[in-house]
C-alpha cells in the first residue's frame, strides 16, 4: 500500500478496511514524511482523503488503540495492530533465558479449532549461522542469514501490559537502550565464536540447570540442529 502511494499509482480501492486500519499509524507517519519531502501535492491529497475517511468512520476504534499503547496496554482484538513489518521484537530464550532479539515478517489471526484457543501467530526472522566453516562469498556461499521463529500470543481477557507478552516491540522494553547495547555486545561476540573454538566456559549449560566450569569445545556445525538461515 505504502509502495502505491509512494510511487504514485491509481488503483481501485480493494484493501479491507482492518488492513488500512491496522496500518493507519504508519499510513499517518508516512503522509507527515510526504509533506516534508515536498512531493506532488496531488499525491498527498489522495492519501490524506483515504485517512480522513478512515478516521471518520472507525474514530472510536483509533482513539481506543491509540489510548491503550499510550499506556502501553493491550486489548487481544488489537494485537495485530501492534506488530508491524519489519519491527524489531524483544524475546527471552527459553533455552538460556537470556534476551534475544527478532525482526517481524507476518502477523496471522487464527481462530480457534479443536483444542487450540484462537491465537495471534507472529511469524519472524533472526540472524543466525549457517555453520559452513568454509563459507566463501566467491562461490555463493554465506556464514550468516535469516531463520525463521514463530511466537504464539493466545486469546485472553481484558488488557495486559505490552511488556508481558511472549514476544514484544523493542520500543516497548522498559530497558531499551541497555537492552539494545547487550544484544550488540552478545552478537559481535557471538559472531566471532562462530566455527571451532576451544574455551573456557563459567555459566549455565544452554538447556539445563547445570554450571559448567572448565574447558569447553564450540562447534556449532555438529552441537545444533537447524535448518538452513536464508541470504540476508
Amino acid at each position: 500500500m505504502l509502495k502505491q502511494f509512494r510511487d504514485g499509482i491509481n488503483l481501485e480501492p480493494q484493501v479491507d478496511i482492518s488492513t488500512l486500519l491496522r496500518f493507519f499509524g504508519p499510513l499517518r507517519a508516512h503522509l507527515d514524511q510526504l509533506r516534508k519531502d515536498q512531493v506532488d501535492p496531488a499525491r498527498l491529497e489522495q492519501l490524506q482523503v483515504l485517512l480522513d475517511f478512515v478516521r471518520k468512520e472507525h474514530a472510536d476504534e483509533i482513539d481506543e488503540y491509540e489510548s491503550m499503547v499510550a499506556r502501553k496496554d493491550i486489548m487481544f482484538d488489537y494485537i495485530g495492530h501492534l506488530y508491524m513489518p519489519d519491527m524489531s521484537l524483544f524475546f527471552v530464550c527459553p533455552s538460556t533465558n537470556e534476551p534475544r532479539a527478532a525482526r517481524v515478517s507476518d502477523v496471522t489471526f487464527v481462530p480457534e479449532y479443536c483444542q487450540t484457543p484462537a491465537h495471534w501467530k507472529i511469524s519472524a526472522v533472526y540472524l543466525e549461522s549457517t555453520a559452513d566453516r568454509f563459507a566463501s562469498e566467491s562461490e555463493g556461499a554465506y556464514r550468516f542469514g535469516w531463520a525463521k521463529i514463530e511466537f504464539n500470543i493466545f486469546i485472553y481477557k481484558n488488557t495486559c501490559k505490552i511488556f508481558t507478552l511472549k514476544a514484544f516491540p523493542m520500543d516497548f522494553h522498559p530497558e531499551k537502550e541497555t537492552v539494545c547495547r547487550q544484544l550488540v555486545e552478545r552478537g559481535l561476540r557471538w559472531r566471532e565464536l562462530d566455527g571451532i573454538h576451544h574455551v573456557h566456559y563459567n555459566a549455565a549449560a544452554a538447556g539445563r540447570k547445570v554450571m559448567i566450569q572448565s574447558r569447553i569445545m564450540i562447534d556449532n556445525g555438529v552441537s545444533l540442529s537447524r535448518s538452513r538461515p536464508t541470504r540476508c
